[in-house]
């Protein structure tokens, strides 16, 4: 099948499907300025990719609003047709977001939920997982792991660790959940073999209290690419885990 208007090449995004369709924003590209902010990062972010499997056409789709500043290594998933975007690096030195950020896929608007904020205990921080999961009746989002800036807080129960690779990167396997609803935020317990500190894993839903974690880099004790599995049971409060290797 030939494709019309392919998007440029990129690495370091995320593609969500919603209703036979797919969505590609920003990424690693060399049409990106390796800034912080500028208005030509801002013109830039403000288009997303989208691509309809039936005419086989991507369509280049302009946004409103103000895009996320973390655009190399987020995380996002789609809950009813509203994409969920949070963390990622920035593109210029060692700069990370732990931002929340919203983009309805029928107004094209984008909406801010948490701006990144360094005293969040939430470590700012890219190639993480998340899922979503609903809890009576309230959609939340879980975000799992990932690589980033030293935290300012380091919490009890997870595990933080400088990369023996990437020196100032720091990895952790915390996990943090946000009720999109009341706009808070959550640190569950966790139960059995976790994962230790990892990025650049896949996490998948299974089903609305079940999801699947495999691969990554693992730094616990050196960073080692990994093919292991696990399972995960996800409530509100705890997160259970059991690895298949």
């Amino acid at each position: 099948m030939s494709f019309k208007n392919k998007p440029r090449k990129r690495a370091y995004h995320r593609a969500v499907s919603i209703d036979h369709s797919l969505y590609v924003w920003a990424g690693h590209h060399n049409k990106l300025p390796a800034v912080h902010d500028s208005a030509e990062k801002r013109r830039i972010t403000s288009y997303i990719q989208h691509f309809t499997l039936s005419t086989g056409q991507w369509i280049t789709r302009g946004t409103t609003g103000t895009p996320p500043l973390g655009i190399i290594g987020y995380c996002c998933t789609a809950i009813n047709g509203v994409l969920h975007y949070f963390g990622g690096e920035c593109g210029h030195d060692d700069c990370y977001h732990n931002s929340i950020t919203q983009l309805n896929t029928i107004s094209l608007q984008w909406r801010e939920l948490e701006p990144t904020d360094a005293t969040r205990p939430v470590m700012r921080r890219s190639s993480s997982g998340m899922i979503s999961f609903e809890h009576d009746e309230v959609d939340h989002l879980l975000m799992i792991g990932g690589g980033g800036s030293k935290p300012a807080v380091q919490l009890p129960h997870y595990k933080y660790a400088e990369s023996q690779r990437l020196k100032g990167l720091w990895c952790t396997n915390e996990h943090s959940i946000y009720n999109i609803s009341s706009r808070k935020w959550s640190n569950p317990s966790i139960i059995g073999q976790c994962i230790p500190p990892a990025y650049d894993f896949i996490i998948e839903k299974i089903n609305n209290t079940r999801a699947v974690l495999f691969g990554g880099v693992e730094t616990d004790d050196d960073d080692t690419v990994t093919n292991n599995i696990y399972i995960l049971e996800i409530s509100i409060s705890t997160v259970s885990w059991q690895c298949s290797v």
